[in-house]
């Protein structure tokens, strides 16, 4: 992918970000808010995972893992013409 094409890409994103917002508001769950972007995400035909573990290691030390809320495949689109600007 070309820096045009993450450009592109995460154009989307924030614009599912921000329609979820717009649309629900402040006020609820982590976990709500979670399922809208899923569901926005999908509508864009992105293809993502949810809640993957990320091993954190400090000086060697494995710490213990975070969760990532979504991991955008990089291949999730071949065109991103429908996008709106922001």
């Amino acid at each position: 992918m070309d820096a045009e094409e993450v450009n592109a890409l995460s154009r989307v994103v924030v614009n599912c970000g921000f329609e979820v917002h717009q649309t629900l508001g402040p006020g609820l769950l982590e976990s709500v808010y979670e399922a809208a972007l899923a569901y926005e995400l999908q509508l864009q035909k992105l293809k993502f995972i949810r809640q993957m573990p990320l091993p954190v290691v400090y000086k060697g030390v494995d710490l213990s893992s975070m969760m990532i809320s979504f991991s955008i495949k990089k291949s999730s689109r071949k065109s991103i013409c429908k996008s709106t600007p922001l």
